[in-house]
């Protein structure tokens, strides 16, 4: 090569398009976008044991009322007062004393609240709440935990 003579480039290299790529359809298994908000359910705190145990029994209709509320956010399931979702601080404990000891005896009495769902009548699922994750504790298919007419006065739980 000569003095100020530059090398010559390779010619640019083309890449064929796909053109007879499918279209995607969409898919049934929702992405980030559409569950980041939504709520999740983790069953590593299930109590298998107690009194509201998550039991082999149990599953079948607590997976029903689980797919319902995987179809709300988590601002339909606790930003609308009371329904479906609550959260109780335990500050005074359990109104039902069963509830407080299985709660210690379970290593969970260093939370300092828990979280309900309701999907209609009596049946209540019980949990903990941390961002979109709904931890399972407890299936309350006869409103026992925390019943509606129960009312802390002159330093205990009541029922009215």
């Amino acid at each position: 090569m000569g003095k100020g003579r530059r090398p010559k480039k390779p010619p640019a290299v083309t890449i064929p398009s796909k053109q007879h790529e499918a279209p995607r359809r969409a898919s049934r298994v929702p992405d980030e976008s559409a569950s980041s908000a939504r709520i999740c359910w983790r069953f590593n705190l299930a109590d298998t044991e107690g009194p509201w145990a998550i039991t082999p029994e149990v599953w079948a209709g607590l997976r029903e009322h689980l797919k319902w509320f995987e179809t709300m956010t988590m601002h339909e399931l606790f930003d609308n007062g009371e329904e479906p979702g609550k959260d109780y601080s335990l500050q005074r404990g359990f109104p039902n004393g069963e509830a407080s000891r299985r709660w210690e005896r379970l290593g969970l009495d260093d939370q300092d609240r828990v979280s309900r769902l309701r999907h209609g009548g009596p049946i209540r699922i019980y949990g903990l709440r941390v961002g979109n994750v709904f931890h399972v504790l407890w299936w309350d298919p006869n409103h026992e935990i925390w019943p509606s007419r129960s009312r802390w006065s002159n330093g205990r739980w009541t029922r009215g």
